[in-house]
């Protein structure tokens, strides 16, 4: 990007200079009687040098800039001024540069004068290689107009289009964003103080995205599409603070503004479907086209306090109200067909309106006795106006009219939560406390299945300490949610047009039920919950020490009869630290995470209407019950070593990591007939190590190593080739597997 590639001149430049200066300040500095006498210490360094990877491997090189075999420049820079405690000069800065040679390079910069003002300044380059192994028979693919070839013959599944292989190329995903930003702090007072800072955000590159033609009812066919991105980012802040003896307080300002310069993607239909409507005209290369991104804009006022009331006392509080805005004018309902009822507005006018509260009490009625609480309330309320949209439902029929389920309604969700919390803690003897805890929550939701959900929780926590070399804590905490009534087709009643559910109510109310009766969303259905976790730390002397903690978690949803019944997950850990002298240091952990899921489902081989009584489902469809019972079990041991080798001279530094993580799911069920899934697996193998040599005592040599291996297993990607889908032309990416070795040596040079 010209943006990209203007910065980093304007920062090499700017980078050179700064290190003249440094070096002719140091001249100076040491003509005016050496480096005792300076007024500051500086601590400056340079670093040049070369590295090289071993292969070719986007997901290696994900986000540290090596995606790709090949040598490489290794660069950073550091100057400084720091204070020295007895010296008037109350003025320091610093430089610091980052991979220079690399995508991910980084640069920050600061000067303050200390009681009077303080400058900073950043910019960051942020990769995201996803993966470079897909295949497209598009042209085009990454940009805003992707066409087929002139050659190509449509058909209603891969396996009928003959082109498609012959008409493949490469192409990968990533993204890459350049921040730039900076701020500054003016202290007007010893009391009083304003800041304010900016950052401009540039994401560019090419994202994955299914793009559909059809719609439900059996008709759909779709491609995975390579995708352009191409935005823009500006925020702004603005804040005022003061602080006094008692109290503190400040006023924030927040400005976002989102800009995307992509609004439509336009794609070639590739397949011709005798299920579509024949007004769609498939046949003469009718194109898809679907909205980006919109262009948003939101802010955002927040008022924060904070009081002393003596010394056991203080309460906190901070109010924030802000509104998000989208008003990007709307594309026509369909580029296939003819549109006879109009779009109800030309764009979304769309606006949410935030306000956030909270308050905090902290108190100690006796020395050994304390309380903390808390209230939140946060409320989105959505002012999106609703209207009546007759969608063209996928380009594959005609519009329709109001009296047909294509006639929805826009949902403007918004929430209200209330949070209520309340600590009080005790202190039993001087070497153990025990804390009990109450919280309530109150979440309402518009245009869901369940309006309200209300939970309540309750917690205990014990802090012990009975030796000098010992300690540690336990904690266990139970949560009951329940709510209102659940309403599984809620959603539909008031996503269609409400003269079309009176039409429903009259002539088939079995309509009504699109979901099934019994189907209970996690996050909003009947839980019990179990926490329980702990820690304990031993230092049997100056040299050892040993910690172990864990964590357990159960969640039983207990009304529900489809969904997700129930989950466990927990992990156990134990690092042990060795430090034998000041020129050895030695630490390693081991850790084991597991995670367990039921979940329950009910297989109908047609619509599901009213049925909510077991015996009717299975008097209908027959003993279709299904369970799935699926584990994750994740195992990391890692261990480092820092040697002192030869004092001053030598130093080393080893660390590894070695990952094992498996997936295993288990099918259930007595009427239907299934193939069990394979095992999903993840293997990660990793060593750095790093030495520092010191040909003298203010310069030397870096040698750099790095070894990692990734081997994955997923029955999902593996062996999936653009056409294994009937009815989706996917990209045929596979899983990740690498073995990657880097090296690098770099010479280094410090002064002050």
């Amino acid at each position: 990007m010209k943006f990209s590639n203007s910065v980093f001149r304007t920062l090499l430049v700017a980078g050179g200079c700064l290190f003249a200066t440094s070096l002719f300040a140091q001249d100076e500095l040491m003509s005016l009687g050496g480096e005792e006498q300076a007024p500051v210490l500086n601590t400056n360094e340079i670093e040049i040098g070369l590295g090289y990877s071993s292969d070719d491997s986007f997901k290696f090189g994900e986000y540290n800039g090596l995606p790709k075999q090949g040598g490489f420049a290794i660069s950073n820079l550091k100057l400084s001024k720091y204070l020295q405690p007895d010296h008037s000069d109350t003025t320091y800065w610093n430089v610091d540069m980052k991979n220079m040679g690399l995508s991910n390079r980084s640069v920050s910069a600061e000067i303050e004068k200390i009681g009077k003002f303080r400058l900073h300044f950043n910019f960051d380059e942020i990769p995201h290689n996803r993966f470079s192994d897909g295949r497209t028979p598009f042209m085009g693919a990454g940009t805003a107009n992707q066409t087929l070839p002139s050659s190509w013959v449509g058909a209603s599944s891969t396996s009928g289009l003959t082109d498609l292989f012959p008409s493949l190329h490469n192409v990968d995903v990533r993204t890459q964003r350049q921040r730039l930003g900076g701020g500054f702090t003016w202290y007007l007072t010893d009391k009083w103080q304003m800041s304010g800072t900016y950052r401009h955000e540039e994401k560019d590159g090419r994202d994955s995205l299914g793009a559909v033609f059809g719609s439900n009812g059996g008709n759909p066919r779709s491609s995975i599409l390579i995708r352009p991105i191409d935005y823009n980012t500006d925020e702004f802040n603005i804040h005022l603070g003061y602080t006094g003896q008692k109290g503190q307080y400040s006023l924030t300002y927040h400005l976002s503004l989102f800009n995307n310069k992509d609004n439509a993607l336009l794609w070639d239909n590739p397949f011709n479907n005798p299920q579509w409507d024949p007004g769609a005209n498939f046949s003469d290369g009718a194109r898809g086209r679907m909205s980006s991104e919109p262009d948003n804009r939101a802010w955002q006022l927040t008022l924060a306090g904070g009081y002393n009331f003596g010394m056991r006392t203080r309460l906190t509080a901070n109010v924030s109200y802000g509104q998000m805005m989208q008003n990007q004018r709307f594309l026509p309902y369909s580029s296939v067909f003819p549109t006879v009822i109009p779009l109800p507005r030309n764009s979304l006018d769309g606006e949410i309106q935030t306000l956030f509260a909270n308050l905090d009490l902290s108190t100690r009625f006796t020395n050994r006795l304390g309380l903390t609480a808390r209230y939140t309330y946060d409320n989105r309320d959505n002012k999106t106006p609703r209207d009546i949209y007759v969608r063209i439902a996928g380009d594959a029929a005609a519009q329709g009219g109001l009296l047909e389920e294509n006639a929805r309604v826009n949902w403007p969700y918004s929430y209200r939560r209330n949070n209520l919390q309340v600590d009080v803690n005790y202190r039993l003897m001087r070497s153990s406390r025990l804390t009990v805890g109450y919280e309530f929550e109150n979440i309402h939701r518009d245009f869901t299945e369940r309006e309200d959900t209300n939970e309540h929780t309750g917690k205990i926590r014990f802090t012990f300490n009975p030796f000098s070399s010992a300690g540690g804590w336990i904690r266990y905490q139970h949560s009951m949610r329940r709510g209102s009534t659940y309403v599984s087709n809620e959603p539909f009643l008031t996503g269609v047009n409400p003269d079309y559910i009176n039409l429903l109510q009259a002539t088939n109310p079995d309509d009504l039920y699109p979901n099934d009766p019994l189907m209970r969303k996690f996050h909003i259905a009947d839980r019990n919950r179990d926490q329980l976790a702990a820690a304990v730390n031993y230092y049997p002397n100056d040299e050892l020490t040993f910690t172990l903690s864990g964590h357990y978690n159960r969640d039983d949803f207990l009304h529900t009869q489809d969904g997700l019944q129930k989950s466990e997950n927990g992990n156990v850990s134990l690092d042990a630290g060795y430090t034998p002298s000041k020129k050895i240091s030695f630490n390693a952990y081991v850790t084991y995470e597991n995670y367990n899921y039921k979940q329950r489902g009910f297989y109908h081989p047609g619509f599901v209407g009213v049925l909510t009584p077991t015996t009717d489902r299975i008097a209908k469809f027959g003993d279709n019950w299904w369970s799935m019972d699926s584990r994750d079990k994740i195992y990391t041991a890692g261990a480092g070593l820092d040697w002192n080798v030869i004092e001053k001279k030598l130093k080393v530094k080893v660390d590894f990591l070695a990952s094992h993580a498996r997936t295993e799911t288990t099918p259930h069920s007595d009427g239907l007939a299934f193939l069990p899934l394979p095992d999903l697996k993840t293997d990660l193998y990793r060593i750095t190590m790093t030495a520092e040599y010191n040909i003298k005592k203010n310069m030397g040599l870096r040698f750099r190593y790095l070894y990692e291996n990734f081997d994955t297993s997923d029955f999902a990607r593996d062996l999936v080739t653009p056409d294994t889908l009937a009815n989706v032309i996917l990209l045929g990416n596979g899983t990740p597997n690498y073995s990657v070795h880097v090296v690098g040596i770099s010479y280094f040079y410090k002064w002050q």
